[in-house]
């Protein structure tokens, strides 16, 4: 964008409208003014009527200028939805939302269709939230119907209140669903820190949030998250509005944070990207080599350096297979090269437990 400031369509004056951006050293890069009528300047420094520079400028300061708010149509149904994600076969997207307003019976079947849709991508999750106006216990029962062993999904709740850029009144505010925030902080802890750290704790401030539509305990919090698996997003004194859990919907152990499904989409994702040199070379352990050690240990290395695996050597976190194990002379007919990634990834501080005693002379009592 460029910004010319104090111009005249005085011809006279060296800051002429015309003069200063069509200078071929120093004016605009993309446009360039013709004044229709050079001579009719009558001492207001803005364009007169119909007859001005040739760019849509508004007429002289004299007219009163207006501002509605726009629509947003009808209420897309369900099978729009479904229809859309459609439309994200043929992108390579980690990351699905669908941050809008919508009914609740819409809300379930879009978040059902968008983790299905995630699951069978293989390397995307969806960032959901709960209806609005739930209170612990319908937040708990929304999230509860979609656990399962292995989802690709989280949810979050409640929803937040911000500025409302349209609305009347002194200050006007809205609650909205805290998605779009979400991926925000999403996108902010992958820059700052990485793609295997939580986007949860004091770092993951929802940004613009002015308010929470509801509080809650560390308790009900607590049960909130381990019992149904939604993130709540919460008021902490000292941290401001933050997304205080990190859990996906799924219930084995292995996938339980979301750091977790985002590192294996993104060591999915990057690999793929990075391995498309192997296409149609021979299949040999000339290749294998290659690939193993001049590709995916130094990038898994790299990983490992900045701190996306858990405690141990390189050898002990992960492991990389492409040889004669895997790639039998039947596999190798049939066009097939096999290579298998293991690592064993960095876990959140998710529950802190805290001992504190008192010890006298040999005895000891303490407290949790």
């Amino acid at each position: 964008m460029e910004t010319w400031e104090k111009l005249t369509l005085d011809a006279s004056q060296a800051n002429y409208a015309p003069l200063r951006l069509n200078d071929p050293f120093s004016g605009s890069a993309y446009i360039v003014l013709t004044d229709l009528n050079p001579t009719a300047f009558d001492g207001r420094d803005v364009p007169p009527p119909r007859t001005g520079i040739r760019l849509g400028l508004a007429t002289p300061s004299t007219s009163t200028l207006t501002r509605t708010a726009g629509s947003d149509g009808n209420q897309p149904a369900t099978g729009d939805y479904r229809n859309a994600l459609s439309r994200f076969d043929t992108a390579a997207i980690q990351l699905l939302a669908t941050p809008e307003l919508m009914p609740d019976g819409v809300l379930r079947a879009v978040t059902r269709a968008a983790i299905d849709y995630c699951a069978e991508k293989g390397d995307c999750m969806f960032v959901g939230h709960t209806p609005a106006s739930r209170d612990v216990d319908g937040a708990k029962a929304f999230g509860q119907d979609f656990r399962a062993a292995k989802v690709y999904g989280a949810l979050y709740w409640p929803w937040i209140t911000i500025t409302d850029p349209i609305g009347t009144g002194s200050n006007p505010t809205r609650d909205v669903p805290p998605t779009g925030h979400v991926m925000g902080v999403y996108a902010r802890i992958d820059q700052t820190r990485g793609v295997w750290k939580a986007p949860a704790g004091n770092e993951a401030v929802v940004r613009g949030a002015l308010s929470v539509e509801r509080n809650i305990t560390d308790t009900d919090h607590t049960d909130l998250v381990k019992n149904s698996s939604i993130n709540g997003i919460r008021l902490i004194r000292g941290a401001g509005i933050v997304i205080d859990a990190s859990r996906t919907l799924s219930t084995d152990t292995r996938w339980l944070y979301v750091n977790i499904r985002l590192l294996f989409n993104y060591v999915k994702a990057s690999l793929r990207e990075g391995l498309r040199w192997v296409k149609q070379e021979p299949n040999r352990d000339t290749l294998w080599n290659k690939i193993k050690f001049n590709t995916v240990t130094p990038f898994l290395l790299r990983l490992y350096q900045a701190g996306a695996f858990g405690t141990g050597t390189p050898s002990e976190v992960f492991t990389v297979i492409c040889g004669p194990e895997n790639n039998p002379p039947d596999e190798i007919a049939l066009g097939n090269l096999r290579i298998e990634v293991y690592f064993y990834p960095a876990r959140p501080a998710e529950t802190i437990l805290i001992i504190v005693g008192q010890q006298e002379s040999g005895a000891s009592a303490s407290e949790q």
